[in-house]
Order: structure tokens, then sequence, then C-alpha cells
């Protein structure tokens, strides 16, 4: 199992789409989280990860029906403390270690996985950890656009996310920043995520 992950809006996706047309396998279309206007081209993010991490942050799904999306959205933005997110994961210990099994040789993208990575690390270590990012101030404006979150928060949210991740980020972690790999160095950078893909 390769993790992509990231702060929201800091281009997972596109890093997704990326690997994907290199030759990364992120399942089945028809398991995997609907394109919509904000993602015209996909989100490569399977149901099944979204619903567990939403679990391990929220204690709620978020795919599985109106009343659980909003619970989850809800406890989402309450920022859970790293204290009740490591109680979920021993809770949860036994759903991870199922689904892990299941995705032995895949890729899989979820925003959530930079809370919940240490869970599914302590699982069974990924084999690949791939982190998208993109400058704070124009991510959180597009979850201001996206979510109406305001900037405030949106800053905080983004600081919760990434001092969960960084401990995890070592030289063999592939880090994919959005205004490089949208801006005149692309080749370049589509050259060196094809090495990394290559040398794991």
């Amino acid at each position: 199992m390769i993790v992509v992950t990231g702060m929201h809006r800091s281009g997972t996706s596109l890093t997704a789409q990326v690997l994907e047309a290199l030759g990364a396998d992120f399942g089945p279309a028809d398991q995997l989280y609907e394109a919509d206007r904000w993602n015209a081209n996909g989100y490569l993010e399977r149901v099944d990860v979204v619903d567990l991490n939403s679990r391990l942050v929220t204690g709620a799904t978020r795919t599985r029906g109106r009343l659980d999306t909003v619970r989850s959205q809800a406890g989402y933005l309450r920022m859970p403390d790293d204290q009740l997110l490591e109680r979920r994961g021993q809770q949860l210990a036994s759903d991870v270690r199922s689904l892990r099994r299941r995705l032995d040789g895949r890729f899989v993208k979820d925003p959530r996985f930079c809370l919940t990575f240490p869970t599914w690390h302590a699982v069974e270590p990924p084999t690949g950890l791939v982190v998208a990012l993109r400058h704070p101030a124009a991510s959180v404006a597009s979850l201001r656009t996206r979510n109406r979150l305001p900037t405030a928060l949106g800053h905080r949210f983004w600081r919760w996310h990434m001092a969960r991740i960084l401990p995890w980020i070592d030289e063999r972690t592939l880090v994919v920043r959005q205004e490089v790999l949208t801006g005149p160095a692309h080749d370049d950078e589509v050259a060196r995520i094809r090495q990394w893909m290559t040398d794991i």
C-alpha cells in the first residue's frame, strides 16, 4: 500500500492523477469517490478508505448517508486531539488491518491520512508515502471558496494536518509541490515522480 496525502486543496488529486497516468493502481472506478465540480477529473479516493479514515478521526463514516456526513463534517471541524485519535485507532485497529490486507500493491489517497497515518503504520507500515504540498495561504483560500471555511479556522486546520504528518516525512517520502507540478518545470517534476515510482 502506497499512501498519497496532504492537506485538503493542496494538490493531492492532481498528484494522484499524475501517479495514475504513470501506472499507479488506485483500484476499480466503481470503488472510488465520484468526481464533482471541484475535481472534474476525480479524486481517486476509495470510498471504503475515506469512510474508515473518517471513523478514525470523527467516529462517523463520510459517505454512508446524509446524517453521518453531517456528523463527520462537524466532528472533523472540532479537530480531535492526538489522544482521541490514538484511542480511536486502537478501537478500530482490526478494521484497519482487514482493509489494509485488501490494499496490498495499491495506491490509496485521502487527505485524512495526514491524521490517521500513525494508526495505519502501526498495523503495517505502508510501502511508500506521497505528500502533496501547497502554500498554506492558497490551500486556505481554496477551502474558503469550496467549504466557506473562515480563514483563521482554515489556517488552524492546515497546521493540524501538517503537524500530524510531518514526523513521518523522511528521505524516502515523495513530496510534490503543486506550484512546481503546475509550473514551467512540470516535465522535470513528472520525471522525478516516475523515478520515485521505479525506486519503490
